[in-house]
């Protein structure tokens, strides 16, 4: 998709990242979704950046970024909403409203969160916080399930 609109990619992380406590199936699934967007999104010839740094809070964030069509303060509360879509009118691309709803319950689902940074006309920047792990941090087991508030 990046490449039919000529966005470029760019992945930026801090060397030497702590290790956090993640369930890999999880956290490609809500890299995944943030990136989809981000190129749907994003102008054609754009740039979509994703970057990994550590916090003063003990937690790496994540931040996928890019340079669309952004999202106005008033839609930035609806859009963890379930089958709630923002600009649907002016989108190219539609969903069905629940792609950040199932990206925010992964996140919670590994002890994360997930935040959002945008204005109109200039883009959008999607933070996911994960905590750092710990000594003591028990492993997810390779059959976790899903949250039981998603869809």
């Amino acid at each position: 998709q990046a490449e039919q609109k000529g966005i470029t990619l760019e992945f930026n992380a801090v060397p030497d990242l702590p290790p956090v406590r993640i369930y890999r199936p999880f956290l490609g699934d809500a890299l995944g979704r943030l990136l989809d967007n981000a190129i749907k999104f994003s102008r054609n010839k754009g740039k979509v950046v994703h970057v990994a740094v550590t916090t003063q809070e003990n937690k790496v964030e994540i931040a996928v970024s890019d340079e669309g069509v952004g999202i106005g303060s008033a839609d930035l509360q609806r859009l963890f909403e379930r089958f709630s879509q923002i600009n649907r009118a002016k989108m190219e691309q539609q969903g069905i409203g629940v792609g950040l709803v199932i990206t925010r319950d992964l996140m919670h689902a590994m002890g994360g969160e997930i935040d959002v940074r945008s204005e109109l006309g200039v883009g959008s920047t999607f933070i996911l916080r994960l905590p750092v792990a710990s000594d003591d941090t028990a492993p997810f087991e390779n059959n976790a399930s899903f949250p039981n508030s998603a869809v």
